[in-house]
């Protein structure tokens, strides 16, 4: 997934497999280590000026129906994201739950901030991704 809207050179966003493991915040990620460092990436996206949503949910709402192919696309993504987020929870039995659970909070995120919430979108992730003492 590269930068979502507008000229210049392209760039992973956090909430991409690669984006995920790459520099700033990104760079403090590691398996098992927990969902901090992807809050705090997420924090750092939505602040930046030019961030404009996750393309793959806004080409699922504006031609998701027209073009299902682009649908399946998104979904091959975000399956990728769950997947990558999985990676930072410790093992146990629930991660494949608290993975999507957690793409979820981070999904539901990116849409507040591109509504001009990047501040509450950023915190409250921040503190759903800590779990139930964050």
């Amino acid at each position: 997934q590269g930068r979502e809207s507008g000229p210049g050179p392209r760039r992973r966003a956090p909430g991409s497999a690669r984006g995920a493991r790459g520099g700033g915040h990104r760079g403090r990620a590691r398996p098992g280590g927990g969902l901090a460092p992807l809050a705090a990436a997420m924090a750092e996206w939505f602040a930046d000026p030019d961030f404009r949503g996750c393309a793959f949910i806004n080409a699922v709402v504006e031609v998701g129906e027209a073009l299902p192919e682009a649908a399946a696309i998104a979904r091959r993504h975000k399956e990728d994201m769950v997947q990558v987020i999985a990676g930072l929870l410790p093992e146990a039995a629930s991660q494949d739950a608290a993975a999507r659970a957690a793409a979820l909070a981070v999904d539901g995120a990116i849409i507040w901030a591109q509504m001009g919430h990047a501040g509450p979108a950023a915190d409250g992730l921040r503190r759903l991704l800590a779990g139930p003492a964050g």
